[in-house]
Order: C-alpha cells, then structure tokens, then sequence
C-alpha cells in the first residue's frame, strides 16, 4: 500500500491522512509524563503508533499536541509529521484537537483518526484502509459497553461501521 487508497466509484486515488490524538492530560495513567513516551520494547508507545503507520504506506500524519508536546515532538525527531498545539487541552475535549487538525485535510481524502496511546500492527492500519465508508475496529473478544460505544449495543451491531463478523 503506497499510503492512498480507491475511490469510492472511480479509478482515482485519494490521498490517505492519519490525524492523531496526542494532546490528553494524562489523567488516567498518573505522573507527569506523557503515557505516549512509555516504553515498551524500548520505544516510546507513539513511536510504534507512528511507525506502524508508516509501514502501512501513511506519509501524511498530522498530530495535535497538548501536555508534553515538546517531549513527544523531541521523541519524533525525525519522523515526517505535522504537529498541531491544543494550547487549551487542559480545558477542551478530543473535539476540539480534532478540529484543529480537520481543515488541513483536503475534501477528498481518506482519513485516519486515532488515539496516541495504541499500539496497531501495520498489517491492521492496511486491513481498516482496505474498506469503504466508516469503520469501527474493535476487540471481537470484549463486549462492547454503551460507555465504550456512545449508542445502544444492539444497534452498532447491526451498522456496517462494525468490522465484527456475525
């Protein structure tokens, strides 16, 4: 995959773009620092992020930063990424560091909009990228929660957003 996926009903190929949610507070996690810059095989968490996208052929990666933006823009040195600053991401939600990022994301191009803090294997990012409209990943092990999904259950289910087989 050479980071640009088919069109919906033509030939033609639009331009893939990840945005990526790197601006939280770190509420959950504790401490101080980011948990992006956790270490796991000895890379930062968003470093695998980054690089399975990459991988998956995404050369257009734009990343809105909050708390430790330095420290996760130091960590990235290097990689072809545009960093947004959330100068308010003590006081808004992922909304509004989405709306920071959308409008450099032209109309016609296929997005990507994931959290910071996941590691996904290439390989995935490929498989998400091969399908058309929304869609939803999602661990067919756990049952999703109404908290989890924001709707009724039963409902997401049935939605094609879903890439759970029934």
């Amino acid at each position: 995959m050479s980071g640009k996926c088919l069109g919906d009903n033509d030939e033609t190929l639009a331009p893939v773009y990840a945005i990526v949610m790197a601006s939280g507070m770190n509420t959950r996690f504790g401490g101080s620092e980011s948990k992006l810059l956790t270490k796991i095989n000895g890379k930062p968490i968003i470093k695998h992020l980054v690089d399975s996208l990459h991988d998956a052929g995404i050369r257009n990666i734009i990343m809105v930063v909050g708390h430790s933006a330095n420290l996760i823009i130091k960590a990235l040195k290097g990689k072809n990424i545009a960093f947004i600053r959330n100068n308010n991401y003590e006081r808004t939600e992922q909304i509004y560091s989405f709306s920071l990022a959308e409008p450099h994301i032209p109309k016609n191009a296929t997005l990507l909009l994931t959290d910071g803090d996941i590691i996904i294997p290439s390989k995935t990012i490929r498989k998400i990228l091969m399908f058309k409209g929304n869609v939803i990943p999602y661990d067919p092990k756990k049952k999703p929660t109404i908290r989890d999904i924001g709707i009724n259950r039963k409902r997401w289910l049935r939605t094609p957003f879903s890439l759970r087989k029934r």
